[in-house]
């Protein structure tokens, strides 16, 4: 008799835990982790070319987006692993205007203080069907006027 109760209260003890944690497995199942597309996503300015360099480096303290005057350093929050709460610039939503300020505010050597003219951040692509020049033709200028490398860029 004493066997039946056992068994009983194993089987009970493994119901609750089964219901217990059905609201979080169905809320894994129901936000699945973001997926955000490499390709649209820099680094700050100033920081190590190397990903896995940059990766090891910060510290993921917060301060250069904290500084960030356009607010435009968020962070990577659901990709796991060593790149969790590390900086990244999304051009399509915000763009620098490469202050230098989170550079100066680095307390370690992930992102180091360059000059401007020297700022390696990717290549611009135009938007052919936003750009007036492409849609009619005509003269525009506005990129060159936004650009913080102005005729440079």
């Amino acid at each position: 008799m004493q066997r039946r109760h056992f068994i009983k209260r194993i089987y009970r003890a493994s119901a609750l835990i089964a219901f217990g944690s059905m609201p979080f497995l169905l809320s894994r199942l129901m936000s699945p982790e973001l997926r955000a597309d490499p390709s649209h996503h820099l680094r700050p300015p100033g920081a190590l070319k190397d990903d896995a360099a940059f990766n090891a480096a910060c510290i993921g303290c917060g301060l250069c987006g904290e500084v960030c005057p356009p607010d435009c350093i968020q962070f990577y929050q659901r990709d796991g692993g060593n790149k969790v709460n590390t900086p990244f610039i999304d051009p399509s939503k915000k763009a620098c205007i490469l202050c230098n300020k989170c550079m100066q505010v680095c307390p370690t050597q992930a992102l180091t203080v360059i000059p401007t003219e020297e700022v390696d951040m990717g290549i611009a692509q135009i938007d052919q069907v936003a750009c007036y020049p492409w849609v009619d033709k005509g003269i525009c200028g506005a990129c060159v006027s936004v650009c913080p490398l102005g005729d440079k860029a």
